[in-house]
C-alpha cells in the first residue's frame, strides 16, 4: 500500500524536519555549554585548573558553533527564502557566532598543549563575549531568525541577558589579559558564558519542540 503525499503533506514533513534540526542543534548547544560550565566550576575548585580551563574553552567553542547550526540546516532546505536568508547571514551575528566558535576551539587546543593558556583563554573569552554582543545586537541574524518559518512562533529568548553576560565576559577577559587574576577571571567568565548559553539553548530547544506539537 502506497501513500501519496500532496503539497500540504510534503510541506508539513519538510517543516517537521526543519523543526527537528533547530531543536536538535539547540539541545546539543545547551549540553556542550553545560559541560563547559561544569568544567569551569571544577577548575575554580582548584582541580587541574589549566586543564579544565582549556577543555571548557574548547567545549564552549563547540557550543557557539552549534547555536546557529539548526538555522543553517533549515536555510539549506528552504528554497523560497534562501536568498533572503543569505543576506541576513552576511556580516551578522550568525557569522560572528560561528567564527567565535572556531576561534575558541583553536585557542583552547593551543592552551591545552600548554601554549600560554593564561593569554589564550582570556582572548577566547573576549571573542565569546563579543560574539554574544554582536549576535544580540539590533538587526543581527540571531534576532532576524524569528522571521524564518521554523522559529517564526518561537522567537529568541534571553537576548537581553546574553548581552549583559557578553559585556561582563568581555570585561573579565580584558582584565585577565592584562594580568589581573587571569585564571580566576577566565574561569568565572567561562562559567557565566556556559550557564547563559545553556539556558538560552535549552529554552530555544524546548520552545521549538513545544511549538511543533
Amino acid at each position: 500500500m502506497t501513500t501519496n503525499l500532496g503539497p500540504g503533506g510534503l510541506e508539513t514533513s519538510e517543516r517537521s524536519r526543519q523543526t527537528m534540526a533547530v531543536a536538535g542543534s539547540s539541545i546539543a548547544e545547551a549540553a556542550a555549554a553545560g559541560v563547559a560550565a561544569v568544567l569551569a566550576i571544577i577548575g575554580l575548585a582548584g582541580t587541574q585548573t589549566f586543564l579544565m580551563m582549556s577543555i571548557a574553552t574548547i567545549t564552549l567553542g563547540g557550543a557557539f558553533m552549534l547555536r546557529e547550526g539548526g538555522i543553517i540546516a533549515q536555510s539549506l532546505r528552504t528554497r523560497t527564502r534562501s536568498d533572503v536568508f543569505r543576506e541576513q547571514v552576511l556580516g551578522s551575528g550568525l557569522t560572528a557566532s560561528t567564527i567565535a566558535g572556531i576561534t575558541g576551539i583553536a585557542l583552547g587546543i593551543l592552551a591545552l598543549v600548554d601554549v600560554d593558556p593564561s593569554i589564550l583563554v582570556p582572548a577566547a573569552v573576549i571573542v565569546f563575549g563579543g560574539a554574544l554582543l554582536l549576535g544580540n545586537a539590533p538587526g543581527s541574524a540571531t534576532l532576524m531568525a524569528s522571521r524564518v518559518d521554523t522559529l517564526g512562533s518561537v522567537g529568541t529568548p534571553g537576548g537581553g541577558g546574553e548581552m549583559l553576560v557578553g559585556m561582563g565576559a568581555t570585561a573579565l577577559g580584558i582584565l585577565a589579559l592584562v594580568g589581573v587574576a587571569p585564571l580566576t577571571l577566565s574561569l568565572v567568565a567561562l562559567l557565566a558564558l556556559g550557564v547563559a548559553t545553556f539556558l538560552v539553548g535549552g529554552a530555544v530547544g524546548a520552545k521549538v519542540v513545544g511549538a511543533s506539537r
